[in-house]
């Protein structure tokens, strides 16, 4: 098998020491495996050394998944279908500005969300 992969080197940085024989145990099974299979994985360690296997990647030689879509569906993107007409409502009027309050007010980036404040996604 030879040497350790390099790219796992920061995960001995949240490990606790007692622990790291169990991480590396658990890394040298998991890159056997990858190497085995050829896929990518994305993992995450807790400080007790536990691995977590967050995503694995597809098989090299797999077909892309299509998910289906159905005929009322393009047919309501298309404003073919009967229903559409009369879900379009006419322009909202605008009306009083809402209320705001607090550090959203006053700090721009962040939005209040059922009493959190978090940071609005830069999307």
């Amino acid at each position: 098998m030879g040497g350790m992969n390099p790219l796992y080197a920061h995960l001995y940085a949240h490990v606790m020491v007692l622990f790291w024989p169990w991480l590396w145990w658990q890394l040298r099974a998991i890159e056997r495996w990858r190497q085995q299979t050829g896929r990518g994985l994305l993992i995450a360690a807790d400080q007790y050394g536990n691995v977590h296997v967050r995503w694995v990647e597809d098989a090299p030689d797999a077909a892309p998944v299509r998910a289906p879509v159905s005929d009322r569906f393009i047919r309501a993107l298309a404003g073919d279908d009967p229903i559409s007409q009369f879900i379009r409502s006419p322009r909202r009027k605008p009306g009083p500005r809402a209320a705001r309050s607090g550090l959203a007010a006053r700090v721009p980036g962040f939005r209040r969300d059922e009493r959190m404040l978090g940071m609005i996604p830069d999307t």
